[in-house]
């Protein structure tokens, strides 16, 4: 999977119409439909139902849809990144993240990253997010993989890149009171 097929994935995914889609790329049909096929291949899943009339996606089409467009949002901006550190002569990109980040989208950036421009020289530091808003305001940070609520980001361009599903837990046994506390409940509901 690389980004070519990503970007051509997310334009037939928008616009579900093989045609337009196309014309948006700038490129003829035929190749934009074998490239969604070898991304279906390299898959091994369908993303998109067509027929001669209709396109839409299928759930993992869904899925795929708004991670490839967090993924190439991260592309674009480590590409804008990259020259404006090659127009100011910097050599080296720093890049403070939180630890979650190492599990979502940071390691397919970096290795994209990596790929296009091997001579930049990356700097991870995990830091918590208004750590990081400091250090971008005060020069000593690139980048920053943050989260939300954060103060401190005034003057600083930001994207939203992902949006994190978090999930309580607790034992079983919290949710659910004891006899004896059910019966304090129903003869005494300050109990």
């Amino acid at each position: 999977m690389d980004s070519h097929h990503l970007r051509h994935f997310v334009a037939v995914g928008e616009e579900l119409h093989f045609g337009r889609a196309a014309a948006r790329l700038g490129i003829a049909q035929p190749p934009l439909s074998q490239s969604i096929k070898r991304l279906e291949g390299s898959l091994g899943i369908q993303l998109f139902v067509r027929n001669r009339r209709h396109v839409s996606l299928t759930p993992g089409g869904l899925v795929l849809l708004d991670e490839a467009r967090r993924i190439l949002n991260q592309i674009d901006l480590a590409e804008r990144l990259t020259r404006r550190a090659a127009n100011s002569g910097v050599s080296r990109l720093r890049i403070g993240f939180t630890p979650i980040a190492m599990f979502t989208e940071l390691p397919h950036v970096l290795t994209e990253f990596r790929n296009r421009w091997p001579l930049v020289r990356i700097h991870l530091e995990e830091r918590p997010t208004q750590p990081q808003a400091e250090a971008l305001a005060a020069g000593s940070q690139d980048v920053g993989i943050l989260f939300r609520p954060v103060s401190g980001l005034e003057g600083l361009a930001t994207r939203l890149i992902e949006r994190v599903r978090s999930v309580a837990a607790v034992p079983v046994t919290v949710l659910r009171p004891s006899r004896n506390q059910q019966r304090c409940f129903r003869s005494r509901p300050h109990c």
